[in-house]
């Protein structure tokens, strides 16, 4: 049955890529989850020198496609398309019989790629088209070139929660793909910052969804996330698609990794590599093997917040 349905959505994703064809114009596929956007992303302007000519149209969906609008100096137009059509397409770009100018962005050919552009960082074996992104300076000027604390909506949401600059900070405890810290402890971080004068929010999806405690909700736009944070201050956060956005915007994150295994161990090393951690300064990473780990982490917000 699963075979089937993988036929059905291949020749629906046939079909729609009979509306990109155009032979002067390269696609690029950017799903997934937030994580993935940004990478993706990442390598659009090296992927717009490698295709030469070409025109680079990124095709997406909603909401992904404010991340990728961060970087529209980068490609030539975006096309939006419904979420099942999206993965439809997916299915068949991803087969040995699609068109070869419609690509998976993070599933690019690498040794065709590698010969045209000088690898910048080779992170962990696991994630192979992000290996030859544009160097993190370079997105990082992309990126924070266009933080404009005038705009109209980020007024709005500095207005609406009474962002105080500089002195809030926004916790994100949830993620799709990483294990939860304890509420225990978010509950003890927000106290402590609350305690030392910040105002602290919790980062949500619904304003209606639960908050750490002593903490309000706050929903920010994907594509006011940097800016936010920038204007805010600090943001902490389990390591997320969110933090590797942020980090890429060169926003102050202390990025939190639960490690209770081998396994959990084994994935940070990969998350920690691939983004080029090293040369993003304002990432602060914290490893919580134990109690004694996040204790570690308390006295540093005492300390140093």
């Amino acid at each position: 049955m699963k075979g089937i349905i993988q036929v059905i959505k291949w020749c629906i994703g046939l079909l729609i890529s009979l509306r990109f064809r155009n032979k002067k114009t390269k696609y690029v596929i950017a799903d997934g989850h937030i994580g993935e956007i940004v990478y993706t992303s990442s390598l659009l302007y090296a992927i717009r020198n490698y295709s030469k000519k070409k025109k680079l149209v990124v095709i997406t969906r909603k909401p992904y496609n404010q991340i990728v609008g961060l970087y529209e100096d980068c490609y030539d137009s975006m096309q939006i398309l419904h979420p099942r059509e999206l993965g439809c397409l997916e299915v068949f770009a991803d087969s040995n019989l699609s068109s070869s100018d419609i690509h998976w962005g993070w599933i690019w050919d690498e040794n065709k790629f590698y010969n045209d552009v000088p690898g910048i960082y080779i992170p962990g074996y696991f994630f192979k088209a992000h290996t030859y992104g544009i160097p993190y300076s370079t997105a990082n000027s992309i990126i924070t070139n266009r933080i404009n604390e005038n705009d109209i909506e980020l007024r709005e949401i500095i207005q609406k929660y009474s962002i105080i600059k500089g002195k809030t900070v926004i916790l994100i405890p949830s993620a799709q793909t990483a294990k939860m810290l304890p509420i225990i402890y978010w509950n003890k971080i927000a106290r402590l910052l609350i305690d030392k004068g910040y105002t602290v929010f919790t980062n949500v999806k619904e304003i209606t969804e639960p908050t750490i405690e002593g903490t309000n909700p706050i929903v920010i736009p994907l594509r006011l996330a940097i800016a936010t944070v920038h204007y805010a201050g600090i943001a902490i956060s389990i390591r997320c698609g969110l933090t590797d956005l942020l980090a890429i915007g060169n926003c102050k994150v202390d990025s939190l990794y639960l490690i209770e295994d081998e396994t959990d161990e084994t994935l940070s090393r990969i998350w920690t590599t691939k983004l080029g951690d090293n040369s993003v300064l304002n990432r602060r990473k914290w490893f919580f093997h134990n109690e004694s780990d996040f204790n570690n982490y308390i006295d540093f917000i005492r300390k140093e917040y």
